[in-house]
């Protein structure tokens, strides 16, 4: 009776220790990927770890680098880093048609992401090193359209011969 009795208690202390971890799982609240309902299409306030980048999934916790694409349904995606909307956006059949926000990283505010100027050597979440300024200066910083095509080309802080050529490493 004892040989059975062993077994028998471990097995059913590995189902309560499976549910319990489950249960747990369950109770945790998700970071969001997608609000609905913006038809405004402003920018939404978030606060760190509310949402998630809609490319690679990690929670936003860095919001000088956020940025929030709108639909014209009121759809509003959000992203970790610029590269990462880029990316994003590109493979969208409505990518000529949104609004894109952003924060810079020079004074907090939320602004339309092809207005800005970007620095490129920015330490962003995702390493593609585009931070959006609202004060632009001409030796330092580049437009929206030059800093799209960077990131679609690799010529981003994730490449390391950018990354070098851009710290002044010779």
């Amino acid at each position: 009776m004892k040989k059975l009795l062993m077994p028998l208690l471990s097995v059913v202390m590995l189902i309560a220790v499976i549910v319990i971890v489950v249960l747990s799982m369950a109770d945790k609240k998700h970071a969001k990927v997608i609000f609905q309902g913006n038809t405004e299409a402003k920018a939404i306030t978030i606060l760190p770890k509310e949402y998630q980048c809609s490319t690679c999934k990690m929670e936003i916790e860095q919001l000088p680098y956020a940025v929030e694409i709108v639909n014209t349904q009121g759809k509003t995606w959000f992203f970790d880093d610029m590269g990462c909307a880029i990316k994003w956006l590109e493979h969208q059949g409505f990518k000529d048609s949104v609004v894109i926000w952003t924060q810079t990283e020079d004074t907090r505010e939320w602004v339309d992401a092809t207005k800005a100027c970007y620095r490129r050597d920015a330490p962003t979440p995702m390493k593609f090193g585009f931070a959006a300024q609202k004060q632009c200066d001409d030796k330092a910083t580049i437009d929206y359209n030059s800093m799209r095509l960077k990131v679609l080309h690799g010529e981003t802080m994730q490449n390391p011969y950018i990354r070098k050529q851009l710290s002044g490493i010779s």
